[in-house]
Order: structure tokens, then C-alpha cells, then sequence
């Protein structure tokens, strides 16, 4: 799976920091991120997954603190056809 994914860091102390949020900032980054790649691209909603969603049990990030449905929900709300696309794995 490596060999073929597209890795995006986002930084957070996390719970050894004392799990605070996630700027809004940061996530209208990565969410203008994730829309502009997976267009160019061509990479359908259902294919974008957190560390957490391939190796459960043995990654937990980006964690329960980071908001993944509202920032793909922000990632898909422009330029994707149809009102209710598939939820990502986030």
C-alpha cells in the first residue's frame, strides 16, 4: 500500500501534548490539500483513509480529536459532482 499512497502529515502534540484542537486553519489546508490531489488525480472519496483505517490497532493517528468528517466534507464541497458524496474512511 506505500508504494501507491500519498501521505499527508498534520501536525498536533496529540495526547502526549494534551490533545488540543485542531486550528481551523489547519484543517482548510488540508482539506484545500486533499480536494486539489485527489482531483488532479482523479482519486475517488471512498480511496482517502487515516493511518488509523490501514493499521488498526497499531497507528491511531490522526486520532479522535482530529475532525476527519467535517475536513472531508470540506474537501469534497467544491468541484465534486453530486450533493452527498461517499463518506471517506477518516
Amino acid at each position: 500500500m506505500n508504494s501507491r499512497s500519498i501521505g499527508i502529515e498534520i501536525v498536533n502534540p496529540g495526547h502526549d501534548g494534551g490533545a488540543p484542537p485542531f486550528p481551523e486553519a489547519q484543517i482548510d489546508a488540508v482539506a484545500a490539500l486533499c480536494r486539489d490531489i485527489t482531483q488532479r488525480l482523479d482519486i475517488p472519496p471512498e480511496r482517502v483513509l487515516a493511518h488509523s483505517d490501514i493499521a488498526p490497532g497499531r497507528k491511531i493517528d490522526p486520532g479522535e480529536i482530529f475532525p476527519g468528517g467535517a475536513c472531508m466534507k470540506r474537501a469534497w464541497a467544491t468541484g465534486r459532482p453530486g450533493a452527498d458524496p461517499p463518506r471517506p474512511a477518516l
